[in-house]
């Protein structure tokens, strides 16, 4: 393997496209050649980097010329082509969640085990700086004892779905945003407090633009004895928001991780605390473009997306039988 890890990116559309300009970015990793079904696609990210590209997945797990695969593809095609790759003995970055359900999480983390290849997933919120600076503090103390967290993560992508799209469906999206932006927070809480003992979720469509769930809430339970919110919707004005409540001081993040507040138990005006601008995209992907070269397991790994696809999927339980759910 070379000074820049090879990459196949398979799914070409807008993430697809969004995860290869940040591998422009990392220094680590080149985009050597992607992967779609549709002529379109194809045409244009060739355009764009430069690179062939072809229609069959199994070519590019049979290219020798490439060290690790991107999946950027449908929710439900994630393990399996995860398990398809690490046979194949490439490194595996795939975009979150690493699958719809425990099961199929557990058998991409085992393939990619038993295969000795990397598998990060690409839950990129905890490297932005905010959320880095909110781990700090935690740890430090500084806001006594963590007593709450809220988590916020929606936009109004439902109005601009073409007709026909994946992410109509609701079983590429059960739990409606919870599967393509609240799992983000799910990750991001998981990486500040630990995993919940205890959910319990609600979901449903109330303009009923698709057959996907339109609102959906959750209360957690964390092991390490904090109570959570967490809501998304795909109907609702972009927001992306993380609050943490100690006994002595709050956090919270606005503008998606760009800016950060404290506040004190005796305070009536918050501050805001100094961040290091950061590229949370570019820095996941030079991790995984060193982590394949090298070997060392990446921070969000098999385990962690499993992690989260676990309380993803024990929330999206509870919206359904109406019942709260122990992990």
């Amino acid at each position: 393997m070379g000074d820049l890890t090879r990459l196949g990116f398979v799914g070409l559309g807008w993430w697809g496209q969004t995860l290869a300009t940040a591998t422009r970015r990392s220094g680590e990793a080149e985009v050597a050649v992607g992967c779609a079904g549709s002529g379109t696609a194809r045409d244009r990210f060739t355009a764009e980097f430069g690179c062939p590209t072809v229609s069959d997945v199994d070519a590019v797990l049979a290219d020798p010329a490439v060290d690790a695969v991107v999946l950027a593809t449908p929710h439900t095609t994630h393990a399996d082509l995860t398990v398809r790759a690490a046979q194949a003995g490439k490194h595996v970055f795939v975009e979150k969640p690493l699958a719809l359900d425990v099961a199929g999480a557990r058998r991409a983390v085992d393939a990619a085990a038993a295969a000795g290849v990397v598998l990060q997933v690409g839950h990129n919120r905890r490297f932005q700086a905010a959320n880095r600076r909110i781990k700090q503090v935690i740890d430090a103390g500084e806001l006594g004892m963590v007593h709450q967290l809220e988590a916020n993560m929606s936009a109004p992508t439902a109005f601009g779905w073409p007709a026909g799209a994946w992410r109509q469906q609701a079983a590429e999206l059960p739990g409606g945003g919870l599967t393509v932006m609240g799992v983000h927070m799910i990750d991001t809480m998981h990486y500040l407090v630990g995993t919940p003992e205890l959910v319990f979720g609600r979901s449903k469509r109330i303009l009923s633009l698709t057959d996907v769930d339109e609102a959906t809430g959750a209360l957690l339970e964390f092991a390490s004895g904090p109570i959570g919110y967490l809501g998304t919707s795909v109907v609702i004005p972009n927001v992306v928001r993380i609050a943490v409540f100690g006994s002595d001081a709050a956090v919270w993040n606005e503008q998606d991780g760009t800016r950060l507040f404290r506040q004190g138990r005796d305070e009536k005006v918050r501050t805001e605390l100094p961040l290091e601008p950061n590229d949370s995209l570019a820095e996941e992907m030079a991790q995984f473009g060193r982590c394949a070269r090298t070997g060392e397991p990446p921070e969000v790994d098999g385990a962690v997306g499993l992690a989260a696809v676990a309380t993803m999927a024990a929330i999206v339980d509870s919206a359904r039988t109406g019942v709260p759910v122990r992990l």
